[in-house]
């Protein structure tokens, strides 16, 4: 997973441009160049909201901020629920880090 998170995040950044890639579990996870920093998300698209309560994922956020506070909420225009964090500048430590800190974020999914 690891590698995939870091070859995503480098390419967004190369080529300026969201990329997106589908997990195994119905997760969707993107990330999001920006000026000086990248976006890394995690969530569910339109057609799979159905399976996360969003009132039960902001109750579970903030019950333990410590542990997933850096996951901002966010619900996109087309129904979407994400939790969004800031990398900041990626390189290959940030990217192994951000890579663990994908299974605390699918904690609030579940």
């Amino acid at each position: 997973m690891r590698e995939t998170l870091t070859r995503i995040i480098f390419q967004a950044v190369q080529e300026q441009q969201v990329m997106m890639m589908s997990l195994s579990d119905g997760l969707v996870v993107f990330a999001y160049p920006a000026t000086e920093k990248v976006l890394l998300g995690l969530g569910l698209g339109r057609d799979e909201v159905h399976r996360v309560n969003s009132t039960e994922l902001l109750k579970k956020r903030g019950s333990n901020m410590s542990r997933y506070g850096q996951w901002r909420p966010v619900s996109f225009v087309d129904g979407a629920i994400y939790v969004v964090c800031d990398l900041g500048v990626p390189d290959e430590v940030v990217c192994a880090r951000y890579a663990e800190d994908l299974t605390v974020a699918k904690e609030l999914f579940t």
